[in-house]
């Protein structure tokens, strides 16, 4: 997928404008709160509908303004699209278009434009919460399996329902709806646990004689916790724990409190490195899923990295780029103005520079 042009107006403080990106490499350059953050935001709305920045998308809009535009054009395979999206926080909801029909949920805009994103307010895969690395692994399953979504929808449509019985205290419901839990929570967990390993397998195979780390790659592995204990089936957990679960309202086993560890000779990971080598560990497993996203898909995503500069030195930074450009991506990479990116830039991959909002392409 290539997005082609961009247009934009009241994106936070940026400047009504519009680019006509690279299909290679994009360098955004800017001083701190230039607008060059959010410009890599709206990229990222244009092809999901979220922020990678906020989940309270009226504070997306400029403050002048009640709501903001975005269209683009984007090319994925031998199909032209024209996007359109719109804020109203006055009604507070997105209009989403494309080809100019109505699209009703972001999930199927998701679908249609897949995007990786790397930035400092991205989920940290080492230090933080299960929550960060379950969504890390569900972006995955979102695109590699096509029913996984629908998966998900009923597994936390049928949490939901559990957990209303628990808090009326109706037990007699409970047999049925732990059945119907379970049948959902069975596929999530097999589809996790083996993309887990595919991605792992990729790290050790494919990534760790491209970069330059210490780290032994090939010698990582990763603890899979399914959300329940070990050895049992989840049926016969929810049964086990069914008396604290309606004491406290909630059901406390299953997928929704799944996590992963990754370990070197069983010690926990974050307890060795540090946190320039976690971030690039970090990079390095989500490049993994760029992989792994393209074997299994056919499909080229975007990727947004948020000022990368800060988290790689520049001999892997060097390493990052030629990997893009070797698999033919689309990137959009922002930087400081203490960057010197001319560096890295070569034919045919373009220069923008953000000053108070405004954007500006930079002729070679």
């Amino acid at each position: 997928m290539v997005i082609e042009k961009l247009q934009f107006s009241n994106i936070r403080n940026l400047k009504e404008g519009a680019i006509l990106p690279s299909p290679s490499i994009n360098f955004i350059v800017g001083s701190n709160g230039s607008g060059k953050s959010s410009l890599i935001e709206a990229l990222s709305l244009i092809t999901s509908a979220r922020s990678f920045r906020t989940k309270k998308s009226s504070r997306i809009v400029n403050r002048d303004h009640s709501g903001f535009t975005l269209f683009a054009k984007m090319v994925s395979g031998l199909s032209n699209y024209s996007v359109g999206l719109q804020r109203d926080n006055n009604l507070d909801h997105y209009k989403i278009r494309v080809n100019r029909e109505t699209i009703n949920r972001a999930s199927v805009l998701a679908s249609y434009f897949p995007q990786l994103t790397i930035s400092p307010e991205q989920c940290d895969l080492i230090d933080g919460p299960p929550e960060k690395r379950r969504s890390f692994i569900d972006w995955s399953l979102f695109h590699v399996k096509h029913d996984y979504n629908e998966l998900i929808s009923n597994y936390r449509k049928s949490l939901a329902q559990r957990n209303r019985l628990l808090r009326n205290r109706d037990g007699a419901k409970l047999d049925h709806w732990d059945t119907v839990l379970c049948s959902y929570a069975e596929t999530i967990d097999n589809y996790r646990s083996e993309l887990f390993s595919q991605i792992l397998e990729i790290l050790k195979r494919d990534i760790s004689g491209r970069f330059k780390v210490e780290l032994e790659l090939d010698k990582l592995q990763i603890d899979y916790h399914a959300g329940w204990k070990k050895g049992v089936t989840l049926l016969s957990a929810l049964n086990d724990s069914r008396g604290q679960d309606m004491e406290r309202g909630f059901t406390h086993q299953g997928p929704h409190r799944a996590d992963f560890r990754i370990t070197l000779d069983s010690v926990p990971i974050r307890e060795l490195l540090s946190r320039g080598e976690k971030k690039l560990l970090q990079i390095l497993l989500t490049v993994a899923q760029l992989i792994h996203f393209r074997v299994n898909t056919e499909t080229d995503p975007v990727i947004l990295m948020d000022d990368i500069f800060a988290e790689l030195d520049n001999q892997n930074v060097e390493l990052l780029f030629e990997l893009v450009r070797e698999l033919g991506l689309q990137l959009f990479v922002t930087a400081t103005d203490l960057v010197d990116v001319t560096k890295f830039l070569m034919d045919g991959e373009k220069l923008f520079h953000v000053k108070q909002g405004l954007v500006t392409e930079m002729l070679q």
